[in-house]
């Protein structure tokens, strides 16, 4: 378990400087279900919770795309959803939001 551990903050690195290289700089990136809670079979892709300024002004449809090009990039399975610090902190407080904030912060 510990070397997936390693293979998958390596992957997230690299991930992050995908997303640097257009642009966006991931201020707080938050791990979420199974690979966060240690019970991926390896199927599953690397969720992720990208929080970022840099997202201001760029449309839903367009963030998903980038975060998609990133992933291809580095020929990894990672599902991504960004918001704005403000953003995140207006997000209603139901059951998914509270599950992704209790995620692991890995940066």
């Amino acid at each position: 378990m510990l070397k997936r551990d390693k293979i998958t903050k390596n992957i997230i690195k690299r991930y992050k400087e995908e997303l640097r290289k257009v642009g966006i700089n991931p201020g707080r990136v938050i791990q979420y279900g199974p690979y966060a809670k240690g019970s991926s079979n390896g199927d599953d892709s690397i969720t992720l919770i990208i929080i970022s300024d840099d997202l201001e002004g760029i449309d839903i449809c367009k963030r998903l795309e980038v975060f998609a090009l990133a992933s291809a990039k580095i020929s990894a399975r990672i599902k991504s959803i960004g918001f704005t610090n403000e953003e995140f902190k207006e997000l209603p407080m139901s059951i998914p939001v509270k599950m992704m904030r209790k995620g692991s912060r890995v940066a």
